[in-house]
Parts: structure tokens; sequence; C-alpha cells
């Protein structure tokens, strides 16, 4: 399969404690430790926040959280195996998630996937509605390119949080590198509807350009899958991209116009959304079936498709699809109605 050479740039995320959590069941001494470490620790003086900690410490020694927030300043200051230490000890007695995902975390920036893979799913096993565990898990798993097991963990995550652009990201890249066409492009506009004018929207735009015109040379259409699915999948999107393009050329001739760039990236999303829809493929998943075609099945079926296009295309674009916004503002706050009210099932 040819691969475009985007860097995957995919951020751990370490989960960390908020203020609102500090005065549950500590000393108001150790309470202003705390807050007072964490100030340090924000502020990147690590040495001096860990002191705070020790010094909390020492009023409680078995003061799970402090424990917890001394481990995550020796991991940021560089000092691994002192995090490690701590928390392996602390894993005994503290189930709690945040002490499973910066363990796997340290372990998956030293490549040692076994363990990181070990230990959020120990993660998981305590705390399985942890959506920030099951998009860690699905990066590790990105790390290793077992891109199957990637897109079930991010499809786990999504579940749990339906709004968590990261997870879209991954279950989107992941399905891209199974050369699960449908799959991903679907993945990477839901991604869009989250994040439109960020440098990763280019990144998305930039996949699903890939993907449209991967298998496509002239009037030519080759296969590059590497099972039937995702033959099918590829052929169809491919047959979206010829049939689009010769259609909307055909309206430009009769206008006087030419094809435009937004035209070339966004001709073949309709007919992909419907087919995906009404495929229903039992080899893939129903969560892909329910979620994603779906939905983007019966947005095909709206008048917002053009508003939903120049949407999610504004970082590459800019300039013209603002200035369409504007002039269909009702159009474009119509779309954001139906996107917020409809209601989609993940299984």
């Amino acid at each position: 399969m040819i691969r475009p050479n985007f860097k995957i740039l995919l951020t751990i995320v370490l989960i960390f404690c908020t203020a609102t959590l500090f005065a549950q069941g500590m000393s108001a001494p150790v309470d202003a430790l705390l807050r007072e470490g964490t100030s340090l620790h924000d502020a990147k003086k690590y040495e001096e926040a860990i002191a705070k900690y020790d010094a909390a410490l020492k009023m409680e020694p078995n003061n799970a959280l402090v424990m917890y927030e001394k481990a995550f300043s020796f991991s940021a200051s560089g000092k691994k195996d002192d995090a490690l230490a701590l928390l392996e000890k602390m894993v005994t007695a503290d189930k709690s998630p945040r002490v499973f995902a910066l363990l796997a975390n340290i372990y998956d920036e030293r490549k040692e996937f076994d363990k990181a893979v070990s230990y959020y799913k120990q993660g998981i096993a305590v705390a399985p509605k942890d959506g920030n565990l099951w998009y860690n898990l699905s990066i590790s798993y990105i790390f290793q390119k077992k891109y199957a097991e990637a897109d079930a963990a991010a499809t786990e995550a999504i579940k749990i949080n339906q709004k968590h652009a990261n997870s879209q990201r991954t279950y989107a890249i992941a399905n891209y590198n199974q050369g699960r066409y449908f799959n991903s492009i679907l993945a990477w506009c839901n991604f869009l509807i989250m994040e439109p004018q960020t440098p990763r929207s280019v990144e998305a735009l930039n996949y699903i350009k890939h993907m449209l015109y991967a298998n496509v040379n002239g009037n030519n259409i080759k296969m590059s899958g590497t099972d039937k699915l995702t033959n099918v999948q590829q052929l169809a999107v491919s047959m979206a991209v010829t049939a689009g393009l010769m259609e909307r050329k055909t309206i430009a001739a009769q206008n006087g116009t030419t094809v435009t760039a937004l035209d070339s990236l966004t001709a073949a999303l309709p007919a992909i959304f419907q087919v995906a829809a009404e495929q229903q493929d039992p080899k893939n998943t129903a969560f892909f079936n329910k979620y994603y075609a779906n939905f983007f099945g019966d947005m095909a079926k709206t008048e917002y498709l053009d508003a939903f296009f120049r949407y999610i295309t504004l970082s590459v674009f800019k300039n013209d699809n603002i200035a369409w916004l504007k002039e269909h503002q009702a159009n474009i706050n119509a779309l954001v109605t139906w996107v917020n009210t409809k209601k989609r099932e993940t299984e």
C-alpha cells in the first residue's frame, strides 16, 4: 500500500489531578503544600515541587495523591527511574487509573511496550470506563504498528467520550494503516467537525485526499487492498472519485467555469457517505456501521453538505470558505443544529 510520509504526532495524555481533589481526605497543611507543589510543577520548577511533596509526605507518609504528584514531577524532570520506583510501590495499594496511566506512559516512552500495555490493561480492568486509558492504549499500539489493536482501543475510547478529538484521530490513523478507507475517511471527517482550523486539520485533509486518489490514475483504477474488505472499500472510493469529478466537470462546462480545488477534495464524499451507509458490510464492525456510516449517510440526505464541506476545509481554503459561510449563515446554523441534535449509536 502506498502511504504518505506524514509525521504522526501522537501525544500521550497524562492524567493529572485538579485542585478540586486536593482538599479531600487530607489535612490543611498537606493540602497547602500540595497546591504549592503543583504550582511549582506547572512552572517547570520540578526540584522545588518535589521538595514540597517531600515535606507533605513527612506529615502524611501514605498520602497517595502527594506520592503520585511527586512521581509526576520525577517523570517530567527526566528522572524516570525515580518515578518508576515510586509508582511500582504505589500500584500495589493505589488502584487509581492515574497511577496505571503514568506507569504505562513512562514504559511507552522507553519503548518497553509489553510493560506499557500490561499496565494500561490493568488500569482498564480497574476502571473500564476511563476513556483516557483506552486512548493511551490505542496510542501505544500505534507506536507498535499494531493497527487492529489500536483500532479496537480507540473504538472503546470513542464509545466513552464521543467528543474526544484525539480518539477520533487515532481511530482514523489505525484504519488508514489497515487499508480501510471508508472507516478512515469518515473518522477524519468526524475529527474535522471538532477541529476544523488547526495544523492537525491540514493533516486530516491530506489523509483524505491521499485516500481519494491513491488508486486513481487518470481513468484507470488499481487495487491495493490486502483483503476483500479493503479492496471493496478502496474500489468504491476510487469509483466515487471518478464519478464525482466527471459530474463536477460536466456542471462546470455547462456554466463556463472550471473544477475547483475544493471540488477535487469533496466531490466524491457524498457518494462515499451514501455507499458506507448502504453497504453495512458485515465484515465491518457494528460500531463503524452505526456510529460513522449511519451518521454520514443521513447527512448526505440533507441540504447541509455544501456548508459541511466548507466548514471542514477551512484550514486549507480559509478565505473563500469564510466568505461563503458568512453569506450562508442560516445554512451553517442549521448544520450545527443538525449535528448537535443527531442521535448516534455506538453499538
